[in-house]
């Protein structure tokens, strides 16, 4: 069973048209390559918030298995900012990484890479790639909801919990990923 691999994750200071404006034009590039791709578009709802899915793939003749290269999802970070989404891309064969390598470098080349380190981040664990059980950890640990509880949620032990969230600040840093509990800053502070 093949399994969609996230390759680029990237958080744009703009919104899903200049977005989609940027995907196009990757895609009219690819088309010039691979002429039969498509763009299949889906949306859903989530946290109030309009997900924007759009799978690539390459029709086959009835009967045959379509070529799927993978998929490009935008996500609307913040309520108060409309000009603020993640934007992630996934490849569904290694095959086709230079694709979606290549797809990465366009939109960071045409659209403002976002500085969120100055902005109020409402739900900061959106950030961070949809992996494993890391966005719900770190919904309940912004909740306030201890190591302890989250482990007995998710089904792992409290070290775990920890050693996850060490993890995810070394790569997306304390202000995504607090070092202390957020009920532990308000317990010790006046």
């Amino acid at each position: 069973m093949k399994k969609d691999v996230i390759v680029f994750n990237q958080m744009f200071d703009e919104n899903l048209e200049q977005i989609l404006d940027a995907v196009n034009a990757y895609l009219s590039a690819l088309v010039e390559i691979r002429p039969d791709a498509v763009l299949e578009v889906s949306t859903s709802i989530e946290d109030k918030k309009a997900i924007w899915t759009g799978r690539i793939v390459e029709p086959r003749e009835w009967g045959e298995e379509d070529l799927y290269y993978g998929y490009i999802k935008i996500i609307p970070i913040s309520n108060h900012r409309l000009s603020l989404s993640l934007v992630q891309l996934y490849c569904s064969e290694p095959k086709y990484i230079t694709y979606w390598s290549g797809f990465g470098k366009t939109l960071s080349k045409h659209l403002t890479i976002s500085d969120v380190s100055h902005d109020l981040i409402d739900e900061p664990w959106k950030f961070i790639p949809d992996k494993g059980y890391d966005q719900q950890m770190l919904e309940l640990w912004h909740k306030d909801v201890t190591a302890p509880e989250i482990g007995i949620r998710i089904g792992v032990s409290p070290r775990t919990i920890y050693d996850r969230l060490r993890l995810l600040r070394v790569e997306y840093g304390e202000e995504i990923v607090p070092f202390h509990h957020p009920a532990y800053k308000r317990s010790k502070s006046p």
